[in-house]
């Protein structure tokens, strides 16, 4: 075999593509953590901002966050 086999050359490709992929395994996972965590701080201060003015609607969306927060982690700590 030469390297101007083409059999060769479609093995290179696909070996160099899995090899490439491999490096950004779970890649996604992070950028959505970090969203997540992004918009969780977001809602955070967005809470600390009201919480006090507007009729106590800063609380409730406090109360919601966590509850919603502690739901989505399996505890109950948040109810």
């Amino acid at each position: 075999m030469s390297l101007g086999d083409p059999a060769l050359r479609a093995w290179c490709a696909v070996e160099s593509a899995l090899r490439c992929r491999e490096g950004q395994r779970g890649q996604g996972t992070v950028e959505y953590l970090g969203l997540a965590l992004a918009v969780g701080v977001l809602l955070v201060a967005v809470s600390k901002a009201f919480t006090g003015k507007d009729h106590g609607i800063g609380e409730a969306l406090s109360k919601a966050l966590k509850s919603a927060m502690g739901t989505a982690l399996g505890d109950n700590a948040g109810d």
